[in-house]
């Protein structure tokens, strides 16, 4: 797939962003293997076909889920990141089976640290928020994708990348 699809991205100077297994895990409930669930495996993917189009969506908080520390990983993917889920999660274990998404500015990813990797590393990308939890006289209808949630945290990324960017 990866040999067909990264020289026609490349022709059309568009990216290919590969979202992570979520949940993190290397099976399902039901026994499906899942393939693409930690950093090592996104870097194998990323270099079977060289390319700066071919990279990751890089989902903070499947990843961070796992265990994995977010601005290390950030660092160690660098240029490779071409699309960013912007979410948090509390953490019971690092297997990613036990874990519950929050908002941006609470959770066990630092999000400061986050968007301090970005930067450092360069990233030009969209970094959008996921997954926000509904807000009052929200109907709850769309998990995740309610209009005040997401500008909240919309807000809160915006205020954190210029903190970042001043204090550079």
């Amino acid at each position: 797939f990866l040999n067909e699809i990264v020289p026609v991205c490349e022709e059309c100077n568009i990216n290919l962003a590969l979202h992570p297994d979520d949940p993190p895990v290397k099976k399902l409930a039901n026994g499906q293997p899942q393939i693409i669930y930690d950093i090592e495996q996104i870097e194998k993917v990323c270099n079977l076909v060289p390319s700066p189009r071919n990279g990751v969506c890089f989902c903070q908080g499947t990843f961070a889920s796992r265990g994995i520390n977010i601005p290390s990983a950030i660092r160690k993917l660098g240029e490779k990141i071409k699309f960013v889920h912007a979410r948090n999660v509390v953490c019971k274990n690092d297997e990613g089976t036990e874990f519950y998404e929050t908002w941006q500015d609470t959770g066990d990813i630092d999000m400061f640290e986050a968007m301090k990797a970005y930067y450092e590393v360069g990233l030009t990308c969209t970094i959008r928020p996921d997954h926000v939890p509904s807000m009052a006289t929200e109907s709850n209808e769309l998990p995740g994708y309610h209009v005040l949630g997401r500008l909240f945290a919309l807000g809160y990324l915006k205020g954190l990348m210029e903190s970042v960017q001043k204090s550079a």
